[in-house]
């Protein structure tokens, strides 16, 4: 694995990283300690940090 984005961004971490199956993933933690981590791949770094921004912005409910 190797960490390619860390943004914050509305009291969330979104971490995008590269996987051993070549693709990208990307993780979210809050700050009460829990996280969100969806079983998704996608082909480019920059995908992920999308996908991931819309996720952060859904689920704080904005």
């Amino acid at each position: 694995m190797k960490i390619e984005h860390l943004i914050y961004l509305d009291g969330c971490l979104l971490c995008v990283f590269y996987t051993n199956i070549n693709c990208w993933q990307y993780s979210i933690f809050f700050n009460y300690f829990s996280f969100y981590d969806p079983y998704e791949f996608y082909c480019t770094s920059n995908a992920a940090v999308q996908v991931g921004k819309d996720a952060i912005q859904t689920l704080r409910g904005c």
